[in-house]
């Protein structure tokens, strides 16, 4: 289940858990450069993510291991997928919480605006009422 990805230029996974652990197990062991991990679910979304966006800020080309292990980086620092990965889900539940907290807040608001129109509605002399809403008093009887 891995092949050869022409974009990058390099091997990638095509189908999780299309073959063995086992097999598994042996590409780990004998990956010369050392970049093939376990990862759950959720954090391999994130990391195809991280990595895609990266590797399109770059041009399509993404870092190279072993010559980074080798000291050969180039470009100052290589950014570590699993640091970037993590950075981004941290982002996103900020993201939620944030989203949520404006939920509730505009909650609140509605029900102020919405009590504020009924006081308004109070305040209209009946006459007002009746020739805005002819057919208010039927409905309210």
């Amino acid at each position: 289940t891995f092949g050869w990805d022409n974009f990058t230029g390099r091997a990638k996974v095509f189908m999780q858990w299309g073959e063995s652990e086992e097999y598994m197990d042996y590409s780990v062991m004998s990956c010369p450069v050392d970049c093939i991990h376990w990862v759950g679910r959720e954090e391999l979304q994130a990391l195809e993510h991280v990595t895609a966006k990266h590797a399109y800020d770059e041009g399509g080309q993404l870092p190279c291991p072993m010559s980074n292990r080798n000291g050969f980086a180039c470009g100052g620092k290589v950014k570590d997928p699993f640091d970037m990965a993590q950075t981004f889900l941290r982002k996103v539940s900020k993201d939620r919480k944030r989203a949520r907290e404006r939920i509730q807040k505009a909650a609140g608001q509605v029900q102020r605006i919405r009590f504020r129109i009924q006081e308004a509605f109070r305040k209209l002399p009946p006459a007002v009422r009746q020739l805005a809403w002819p057919w208010l008093p039927a409905l309210l009887a």
